[in-house]
This record gives structure tokens, sequence and C-alpha cells, in this order.
């Protein structure tokens, strides 16, 4: 389980962060607020405050996890979110020991999956968010090797997570940007062009809600696409063995 700096015992409600996110100012108040509106479990995609260059090419990445969440798509509350964000949590104390907390999932290596399942089982419903202007965190900032190895942890789980018709949504997005990029490669003719520079500008639009990667990372999008590829690939490869994270080794879900 990651480090986490966690609510008073004593408390009705319970708030987990992970040690490496802070609260913009007046984020807490807005979350607080939040819950109070919803109820349930709530929990906070922080905004990815990228600051190296080898950090954007977490973009792919960062997309992936958002919308494995399923709860930013267009249909909306038909299809209730799958997961919940590692980063942050907000619970009411009942709903929490009802479920016996992280405490039933402390051998899984995407803990916030396996949390999500206990607490749908349990009828306590899950509200996603994005957390621009309300809370942030930093990935990996100790290098390449950290964030291949951080994201071959998450996608030795992670995929087996997402729901099918997301899973499906996500590819078909991902094939369609390829294939932008072959016609361009191919038939470098202005509909080509055009077809190129809307996908590019689709995932600048969406990057800028989820961290402060910079346009030249959309325009130039087929270099991190390639690198997902190449770390979604060999974390596939070593799904049902092992993977490396922070010097330990540790089982794939």
């Amino acid at each position: 389980m990651p480090s986490r700096r966690g609510a008073c015992t004593s408390g009705d409600l319970f708030l987990f962060l992970d040690a490496d996110t802070w609260f913009e100012p007046g984020g807490l108040r807005k979350i607080l607020d939040a819950y109070l509106a919803s109820g349930g479990v709530l929990s906070v995609g922080p905004y990815h405050a990228v600051e190296r260059p080898y950090e954007q090419l977490s973009a792919f990445f960062n997309l992936a996890m958002t919308a494995g969440m399923g709860a930013f798509t267009l249909l909306g509350s038909a299809l209730p979110p799958r997961g919940l964000f590692g980063q942050m949590l907000m619970v009411d104390r009942a709903d929490y020991f009802r479920v016996k907390g992280h405490e039933a999932v402390k051998n899984r290596i995407l803990e916030n999956f396996a949390l999500a399942k206990h607490f749908q089982a349990a009828g306590v419903p899950l509200r996603c968010y994005g957390g621009k202007g309300v809370l942030a965190f930093r990935m990996y900032p100790n290098g390449l090797k950290e964030m291949v190895g951080g994201w071959m942890k998450a996608f030795a789980s992670g995929a087996a997570g997402t729901a099918p018709l997301l899973l499906l949504m996500i590819v078909a997005w991902m094939c369609g940007m390829c294939s932008a990029l072959n016609r361009v490669a191919s038939q470098p003719n202005w509909p080509s062009v055009c077809l190129y520079l809307l996908f590019a500008l689709q995932l600048y639009a969406m990057l800028r809600r989820i961290g402060a990667f910079r346009w030249v990372t959309a325009l130039f999008y087929p270099v991190p696409l390639i690198f997902f590829f190449a770390v979604f690939a060999w974390s596939a490869v070593r799904r049902r063995g092992q993977v490396q994270w922070k010097g330990r080794v540790v089982d794939a879900d």
C-alpha cells in the first residue's frame, strides 16, 4: 500500500491521501462539499504536475488510467465507475470498516480497483472526479526507469480491471490515431494532415484536463503513443509473472 497520510481514526469520515499529493487552494473544501452532496465513496484523480521532459511520456498512461475508471464517458451514469483513484479516497467510517478497508486488499498491486469491488459488493456507490484546481501530484520524479517500472506495475493488473466496453473504446480510439499517422505518412495531402491535426487537437484538449502536458506532446503524439504500446506490451508479457518496483519484486495480480 502506498505511504499515506490518513484521517483521524475517531472521525466520522476517513480521508486517505498518497504522500506525494497536495491540495490546491480551497481544494479540501471543494472535496468535502462534493462528498456531502453525493455520499458513497469519493475519489479524486490528481492533476499531474509534469516538470521534466521525460514525464511527457506519461500522457497516454494518464489518459488510459482516467478513462479506465469509467466515470468520464458520454454514457454518464449508465456506466458506473469501475474503480477508485489510488491517490485519494474519502469515505464514511462505517462503510470503510464494513468492507474491512485496506486490510482486505493489502496484497493486491492495484488496491484501488480491488477496494472498489468490495464497496460495490456492499452496495456503497463510487464517485470519481477530476482533480484539476483541487488536488495535484507529481508522478515518478526520479527518472525514466522509475516511470517505466511504475507503469508496468499498474498495467500488470489494470487492464483486467477495465470494463470490456471501455477497453474496446480506448483501443478503437488509439487505433484511429495510428490510422491517422499512417495516412499522413503514406499520403501527405491536406485531408490526411487535417485528420492527424484533429486527433492532436483532441488529445491536447483532454491532456490539459488531467495534467500540465505541453502542446508539443499532443502534436507529436506518435512518440508517447509508441512508448505506451511498448511498456504495455512488455507488461502483458510479464503479467503472469513478476514486476520490479522500487527495488523489490512483486507478483502480478
